[in-house]
């Protein structure tokens, strides 16, 4: 029913892949199909801000340089007991600090569904990694990196949820 909804504004592709592959192949698969000049990302436990697919928007017609933008984000930590997910502490981690390569390499600050890119870079890079169980995204963002300047654009427009698993789940 959601798609079927959306579809009627955005010329939206849906794909069930039969077995969980993990993030780095969907993405990696989704980006592959993709018709649009743009790839934004975002994990299903994520939220997406209002105005968040408009602040990319406005920041492509600016026709700056940079051929990636990211916004801030709220950083969301949860505790999973069973099947339920408990809203911990709520930070914002992700904000107010410019791009730095040189800290791009010391910590992953910027999530993945915080970010835009322009999808001619994808052929450039070799994907995510589909043999990393973790961190797959800012060895992706490292690769992005050496091809592109990245500008943030300073507003927070996504919420990024960190999963903490109760020893009694």
């Amino acid at each position: 029913a959601v798609i079927a909804w959306f579809k009627k504004d955005f010329p939206l592709t849906y794909v069930n892949l039969s077995n969980n592959c993990g993030p780095a192949y969907a993405r990696n698969f989704a980006t592959k199909m993709a018709r649009g000049d743009w790839i934004i990302y975002i994990d299903d436990d994520d939220l997406m801000l209002e105005g968040h697919l408009s602040v990319f928007r406005q920041a492509i017609n600016q026709q700056y340089p940079e051929q990636l933008f990211y916004t801030d984000a709220n950083l969301i930590y949860e505790e999973i007991k069973g099947k339920r997910r408990i809203p911990k502490v709520a930070l914002d981690a992700r904000k107010g600090n410019e791009f730095s390569k040189v800290r791009l390499y010391v910590e992953n600050y910027i999530p993945v569904g915080a970010f835009c890119f322009e999808k001619e870079l994808f052929a450039k890079t070799n994907g995510f990694d589909e043999q990393l169980n973790s961190h797959e995204d800012w060895e992706f963002l490292l690769q992005l990196a050496q091809l592109t300047k990245f500008k943030r654009l300073p507003v927070t427009t996504v919420e990024i949820r960190s999963k903490h698993y109760s020893k009694n789940s």
